[in-house]
């Protein structure tokens, strides 16, 4: 087991969106996946569990496979499913009372709840521009993050109100040394 750790949440989350969006649902999922890695998927995750968050790369990459799409591709419309899931009703009431730039500014760090590594935060640059730090993610998750916040993003920010919402990765090459355990993830929120 890594030292990084995921909220069962985020194992549960992955579970249903497979059993919804991948032929054969989890359970497709967990045949592919070699003895050792499909006992931990199939165990019984508590939602507020901490469990290695690393097995998800893996567990990930195997269900893009069954869709045939590339893994931050199919990460990212998990989270944007997600999102759509889980901010309706009194979440979308609320995120429809606040104005789009305190929900980005808050964002990163909700997001890093879910795991236990990680430090957020977030400011406005410029009016329906924030640029968001996400610092402590373990080198190797850094492509799921960023998929993830490429996913979800844009759908909590539209919950909010904001249009025509893009996020950009704006960290450098160098940074993204997989040499490096853990990185700082930066990103531009932008809407108009």
């Amino acid at each position: 087991m890594s030292k990084f750790h995921a909220r069962g949440l985020v194992y549960l989350g992955a579970r249903s969106y497979y059993e919804a969006q991948v032929p054969g649902g989890a359970l497709a999922v967990t045949k592919l996946l070699e003895p050792e890695l499909a006992d931990f998927f199939s165990q019984l995750f508590l939602g507020s569990s901490l469990d290695d968050a690393l097995p998800i790369l893996r567990i990930s990459a195997t269900a893009a496979q069954l869709v045939g799409v590339p893994q931050t591709e199919f990460v990212s419309r998990n989270a944007a499913w997600l999102a759509e899931r889980d901010l309706r009703g009194v979440f979308k009431f609320v995120l429809n009372a606040l104005p789009a730039e305190m929900v980005a500014t808050r964002l990163p760090r909700l997001a890093l709840k879910y795991f236990d590594f990680g430090e957020a935060s977030a400011h406005m640059e410029a009016e329906r521009t924030c640029i968001a730090q996400q610092r402590g993610i373990p080198a190797e998750m850094a492509p799921w993050f960023r998929a993830c916040v490429q996913g979800f993003v844009p759908v909590a920010l539209s919950t909010a109100g904001a249009k025509t919402v893009r996020v950009r990765s704006i960290d450098d090459e160098q940074q993204a040394s997989l040499e490096q355990e853990t990185l700082t993830l930066r990103f531009e929120f932008r809407w108009a």
